[in-house]
């Protein structure tokens, strides 16, 4: 659930000095929600609604406190119109009041994007919608509701519109954990992102944060897009890395991380693929780049108008290695505000995408603009060319920047990879 702007620079859990890195809005592609959802959905002995969920109600509820005395209809006016302009469907809670009722959501993202990209689904895929509708209804009637999908888009709802039964129950989700009283230390400020022409086709493709049409959707260069609060995605990998140990043991506690930075190679792939194949980015690129190098830091330049700090390619040698630095990313100062210092780098979407970018440009053959398809994914990124990325510093851990090494899986590959690019 996303606040409306003038909302959104609040965080819940007693967050009152709110911060931009955990207020503001990151643009995500629609592959992105998908996986992450997937990825959780799919994972056995978890409740894969309650990490998406969860964080969703926070966030709602939060936001949705500072408009309340306008009033119980204003408070559910105000979360309508906050998950439209996230991009994320359009939202009815007309049917709604203090003793529950039924919510719907039509032209949901996340239902849509799993129906074209995997077919039916098995469940109701709308978890994060659930929570916002409870955050929602808890802000305005100021008690806890439950909230149940009883029909999805994703499992083929004759209408294509997703229903939700509201009842009162005893409680509501775990409020986030109050953030810690000690102060991240100062940094230097962030270098700008660096020119070039790869800069300017970025730009030309998002001159500006994009905003969603009257039925909740953002679309752009390559498909659908969402404006989400900087902070979700941390806050449900949180509970994710929290939730893994307690239903399925200790030693599984990598798996978290291993499904979210796969998550991020899938919207890569499938997200930032799609934008630098479609047609307004082939023209652009073809006229002013003309080597891979060139592309690489075109698609770094991309990455820059998302909102998920600032990317600079630190080192590239073509197709054998590269370091990026990422300069306020989101996802690392999100997790710092809210959890304090991290003991282990936090930006699993900034690692799986760098990876993602040089399977991209150097296995693959993005100026060919071949099809995304499964078994190309297959080819990029899991054989020995592939490219993978380890964050080295991370800002969640109190460093001035995040950094990320990307190699080939294989210590010959980057050699091979060199000589057959030439």
């Amino acid at each position: 659930m996303m606040p409306t702007e003038a909302q959104q620079t609040h965080t819940s859990g007693g967050a009152a000095d709110a911060t931009p890195d955990a207020g503001t809005r990151v643009l995500h592609g629609q592959s992105y929600h998908v996986a992450i959802a997937r990825a959780l959905y799919e994972a056995q002995k978890l409740d894969a609604h309650a990490i998406l969920a969860g964080p969703a109600a926070e966030i709602a509820h939060a936001g949705l406190l500072q408009v309340r005395d306008g009033g119980e209809s204003a408070c559910l006016g105000a979360a309508e119109e906050g998950f439209r302009a996230a991009g994320l469907g359009r939202l009815d809670l007309s049917e709604t009041g203090p003793g529950g009722g039924t919510a719907s959501l039509a032209d949901s993202l996340v239902a849509l994007g799993w129906r074209a990209r995997h077919g039916r689904s098995a469940h109701p895929v709308c978890a994060t919608a659930a929570g916002a509708i409870a955050g929602a209804m808890e802000a305005a009637f100021g008690r806890p509701f439950a909230v149940e999908e009883v029909e999805c888009a994703a499992q083929g709802a004759s209408v294509g519109r997703c229903r939700f039964r509201v009842r009162p129950a005893e409680e509501g989700f775990v409020p986030v954990e109050p953030r810690p009283r000690e102060a991240a230390p100062r940094q230097p400020a962030a270098p700008p992102p660096p020119p070039g022409p790869g800069a300017e086709i970025a730009e030309s493709l998002f001159p500006a944060p994009p905003g969603a049409d009257e039925g909740g959707r953002i679309d752009g260069p390559g498909g659908r897009f969402a404006r989400v609060r900087a902070d979700y995605y941390p806050r449900v990998a949180q509970r994710f890395e929290r939730e893994v140990p307690r239903a399925m043991g200790a030693k599984f506690a990598n798996i978290p991380a291993l499904l979210l930075t796969e998550a991020a190679h899938y919207h890569g792939f499938y997200g930032l693929g799609e934008v630098m194949r479609s047609a307004e980015w082939t023209v652009r690129a073809r006229a002013s780049l003309t080597t891979r190098e060139e592309l690489m830091h075109a698609a770094v330049a991309l990455v820059n108008r998302l909102g998920w700090g600032v990317w600079h390619v630190h080192s590239l040698v073509p197709g054998e290695q590269a370091a990026v630095r990422v300069y306020e990313s989101h996802e690392a100062l999100a997790h710092r505000v809210l959890y304090g210092r991290a003991a282990a780098p936090r930006c699993f979407l900034a690692r799986g995408t760098a990876a993602a970018l040089m399977n991209l440009v150097f296995v693959g053959d993005l100026p060919g603009r071949p099809a995304l398809t499964p078994s190309y994914y297959n080819q990029l990124f899991r054989s020995p060319l592939s490219f993978r990325a380890v964050e080295t510093r991370c800002r969640a851990m109190d460093d001035p920047y995040c950094e990320f090494v990307i190699n080939p899986l294989s210590a010959s590959a980057g050699v091979r990879l060199r000589e057959a690019l030439g």
